[in-house]
């Protein structure tokens, strides 16, 4: 293969995986607003330091501790 199709390659996975990252966030955020409708303002979650780093690495400006 040569470069410009492992780079090809290498961008179509990263757009699967920004995708999969989309849809995951936006479960948590549904489940979040269902947490505050009932009238919750907080919720624990866990975040592995590995994930936490790739998200990191993505852009992603998250904490580790609670989100809200």
């Amino acid at each position: 293969m040569s470069y410009p199709e492992i780079r090809a390659r290498a961008l179509a996975n990263e757009a699967k995986l920004y995708a999969e990252l989309n849809s995951i966030i936006k479960m948590e955020e549904d489940i979040l607003e269902q947490y505050r409708a009932k009238g919750h303002t907080t919720v624990e979650v866990e975040i592995n330091e590995d994930d936490l780093r790739m998200f990191r690495k993505m852009g992603l400006k998250l904490k580790k501790g609670i989100a809200s």
